[in-house]
């Protein structure tokens, strides 16, 4: 049920950022999601479109990249995707790792349109990098 309250985070965020971009409506928001994080991705869109019912982004689309886990073992250094718990090296068996990723949750962009036209019909929107 966590996705509830990272999805409303992720909107409140993206209003925030469009709103000092000056945009008239949100297109499109894209995020990324670490395995890791236990997020049920249908449950994100559901929720997203909850919402953004009646702000600026409402009709907007929820783009989720789900990043798998890789993790390097702090002994012999192999890098793998860990697949069953507990998770051991495959190589040696080690059990002291070191996540590189899989654990993130970041809003990537945000595809706004300035002049409240609506619809993306590729000519009015365009994205914005909230990190930057």
């Amino acid at each position: 049920m966590h996705e509830l309250a990272i999805t409303q985070s992720l909107v409140e965020l993206a209003l925030d950022e469009a709103e000092r971009a000056g945009a008239a409506t949100i297109i499109g928001v894209r995020a990324t999601v670490g395995h890791m994080c236990g997020i049920v991705p249908e449950s994100m869109l559901i929720y997203f479109a909850e919402l953004t019912r009646g702000t600026m982004a409402e009709g907007a689309t929820l783009h989720l990249e789900v990043v798998r886990t890789v993790a390097r073992c702090s002994a012999c250094l192999k890098v793998f995707e860990p697949e069953c718990v507990p998770w051991l090296c495959p190589d040696c068996a080690g059990r002291r790792l070191a996540i590189l990723q899989g654990e993130e949750l970041r809003l990537e962009s945000i595809e706004v349109d300035f002049d409240n036209g609506g619809g993306n019909d590729g000519a009015d929107g365009s994205e914005t990098d909230p990190q930057g």
